[in-house]
């Protein structure tokens, strides 16, 4: 019985302390696999700033996230985050074009980020 009461006390700290949530977070490897299952849908992912990059002449400010599934661009009109934060994206999957069937250039549009929580958990 004192395992169970520690138990919920613990899992009640984390859940009070924002490191474990109820919210889904869209695992980016099935967006880059099946993107047309996700265009123009909203999701939301978590991961580490891996590389980021402005383009003046087009006005583009991009950055990669991962996650432990894999990569996807995140285009933003907010400031660059710092490479190796972590980031919780809240977004909509875009595809720049399609070949035959095949969606090419999948990306996430920001609608919105934050910092990870201190327990990041995947």
């Amino acid at each position: 019985m004192k395992e169970v009461k520690l138990l919920a006390l613990v899992l009640g700290f984390m859940f009070l302390i924002g490191g474990v949530s109820c919210e889904r977070y869209s695992n980016i490897k099935q967006i880059i696999n099946a993107p047309n299952n996700y265009r123009d849908k909203k999701v939301k992912i978590k991961g580490i700033v891996e590389d980021t990059t402005y383009l003046p002449l087009v006005g583009f400010k991009l950055y990669i996230v991962s996650d432990e599934t894999g990569r996807i661009v995140v285009k933003t009109n907010a400031d660059l985050p710092e490479k190796g934060s972590k980031v919780v994206v809240r977004g909509v999957v875009r595809v720049v074009f399609r070949i035959k069937g095949k969606s090419l250039g999948v990306y996430v549009d920001e609608i919105e980020r934050s910092k990870a929580e201190i327990l990041f958990l995947f």
